[in-house]
């Protein structure tokens, strides 16, 4: 009856790291879907200010 108890003490064990895998690779998908839409605004911002900054030297070389 013993070995029973341990393997099903065993097996909850499992299941509890299961769960816990589980939210961390959910939390890594929000992670990585977050920087995927995150990533091409930074971008377009990055781009559009230096468009600024590079149109704006010209304009004081002028």
């Amino acid at each position: 009856m013993g070995e029973i108890r341990a393997l099903v003490e065993k097996v909850a064990r499992q299941d509890e790291r299961i769960n816990t895998l589980a939210v961390e690779l959910g939390a890594l998908r929000r992670w990585r879907d977050e920087f995927s839409t995150g990533l091409p605004a930074q971008v377009r911002q990055t781009v559009e200010l230096e468009l600024l900054r590079m149109s704006q030297a010209s304009k004081g070389d002028a």
